[in-house]
């Protein structure tokens, strides 16, 4: 996850979202207060696309992720942004 600092605007870029095992991987992607994607299945590595999303201080940018059915998994997320001011 990722928090914009007080007084500061963010800039959200892009999430990257990695998976040993991307059949049985859930994702949830929540900006805000706004659910981006819920229950997401990818089928690889890729980028997701913001194109410097304007946050406000304290908006908080979660990358959640589950095993779709209990199955062992390690899931990675970069969360490319930057914040201004």
């Amino acid at each position: 996850s990722w928090t914009v600092t007080a007084a500061k605007v963010g800039e959200l870029k892009e999430i990257l979202i990695i998976s040993d095992l991307y059949a049985k991987t859930l994702l949830q992607i929540t900006v805000g207060a706004v659910v981006w994607a819920a229950d997401w299945v990818i089928q690889s590595s890729m980028p997701i696309i913001f194109e410097d999303l304007k946050l406000a201080a304290g908006t908080v940018v979660l990358v959640e992720a589950k095993s779709s059915d209990g199955t062992s998994i390690t899931v990675d997320a970069i969360i490319v942004a930057k914040e201004i001011g």
